[in-house]
């Protein structure tokens, strides 16, 4: 092959490598592209699914929060409007005896209403005393480190369950940030957030179902103390109306009564 001839066919090559280029380049670029738009896909469609259950979480804990607290205040105006209640009648009904009686005969009636110790200051106690019956339920919903605050964790602190689901979408060197850095297969992406959610989600109920159990037990406690601790109450000075006047008293039903089980 003679000088011309080589030359004429390298040109011809190269000719045909520059039409190939051109013909390819679109469909190399089409491919980048579309690889490129499936992982932003597959990213956009993981922090999407992180903020629909997040807003969930958090609104299902703000929900559980607000029918906690208004448990919790519509039992404390109960049971502090019933020991009212039942100071007024006690009361009420002191005078009585001791304007038939004297003041020196009724003394220890009067004690049992009005003396800390005795027994309507304990009814008082249990109401409104720091650690005592309602005070226990307010902890569960209002102290730090109990049932409420726990759940309050949960969703919105650093290091626990929702903050761990966070960290696997945004932040560097975990789950999703490894993916965006080093690609990845998107199913085998799809399939890990998957199980994080899944995983997520159980501890999630998990803590839902141990903060009902827990307020729910106590104010079923609390409920129970009052409840004694008024028939005490009523026991105590009914008892010692009658040795002052040979008759006790019965204060009727009213209040925090419509909530304790006959027994």
């Amino acid at each position: 092959m003679n000088k011309i001839s080589m030359r004429k066919t390298v040109s011809s090559l190269f000719l045909l490598l520059v039409c190939l280029a051109v013909l390819v380049s679109p469909l190399l670029s089409t491919a980048v592209q579309a690889a490129s738009s499936a992982k932003s896909q597959a990213i956009a469609k993981v922090k999407a699914d992180y903020q629909s259950y997040a807003t969930k979480v958090k609104g299902d804990y703000q929900r559980y929060k607000q029918q906690a607290e208004g448990d919790y205040r519509r039992l404390q105006a109960l049971a502090q409007n019933d020991y009212r209640q039942l100071m007024q009648k006690a009361t009420e009904d002191y005078r009585a005896v001791q304007k038939q009686y004297g003041s020196k005969e009724a003394d220890a009636y009067y004690g049992e209403i009005h003396r800390n110790g005795l027994a309507l200051d304990q009814y008082y106690g249990e109401v409104y005393r720091n650690g005592l019956a309602l005070d226990q339920y307010y902890g569960e919903i209002y102290r730090s480190g109990l049932a409420l605050d726990r759940y309050y964790g949960e969703v919105y602190r650093n290091g626990l369950t929702l903050d761990q689901y966070y960290g696997e979408v945004y932040r560097n060197g975990l789950t999703l940030d490894y993916f965006q850095r080093h690609g990845g297969n998107i199913a085998t992406l799809h399939k890990n957030f998957a199980k994080i959610r899944e995983n997520t989600q159980k501890k999630m109920k998990q803590t839902e179902t141990q903060t009902a159990q827990a307020i729910n037990q106590k104010r079923t406690q609390t409920i129970q103390t009052l409840c004694v601790s008024k028939k005490n109450a009523m026991k105590t000075l009914s008892d010692t109306r009658k040795e002052i006047t040979g008759t006790g008293i019965d204060f009727g039903t009213f209040g925090i009564d419509s909530l304790c089980v006959a027994k």
